[in-house]
């Protein structure tokens, strides 16, 4: 059987952390995918994780950052045992309407994970239901 990820930014309101993945571990999970509310304190974080006996695969981190302070993904993501990084979202003012700047867009996102790929990790885009809307071109 598969490990299955509980994706932390399911619990964003249920604060601390540490009761929360607590509680993912008496209810059986393994493995929690992380998002930026989670990474202020990486040793704090992985010592939660290996208080509650959970590993951290992945994670999720935004654009501005893997753009603009890829050591310090690099850093999150190796405290917290992540072997993949995965940029999660781009807010509906900033993004595309039309094809050549999606292309564009994925040139950007592409770009992004240049740092994380160079370092061994796997890297990828979360998409969601807007990228697969028809545009007017």
């Amino acid at each position: 059987m598969k490990d299955v990820s509980y994706q932390l930014y399911s619990s964003r309101q249920f604060p601390p952390l540490t009761a929360t993945l607590n509680m993912l571990a008496e209810l059986g999970y393994t493995q929690v995918e992380g998002y930026g509310g989670v990474y202020d304190d990486p040793a704090e974080l992985a010592a939660g994780l290996k208080s509650a006996g959970l590993a951290m695969p992945s994670g999720h981190f935004s654009l501005d950052m893997l753009e603009n302070d890829s050591g310090k993904v690099l850093e999150i993501a190796a405290a917290a045992g992540m072997y993949a990084v995965y940029c999660p979202h781009i807010a509906a003012d900033l993004r595309p309407t039309d094809g050549p700047g999606w292309r564009a867009f994925g040139k950007r996102v592409q770009s992004a994970g240049d740092a994380v790929r160079n370092a061994g990790l796997t890297y990828g885009w979360h998409n969601h239901d807007f990228e697969f809307r028809r545009q007017g071109d």
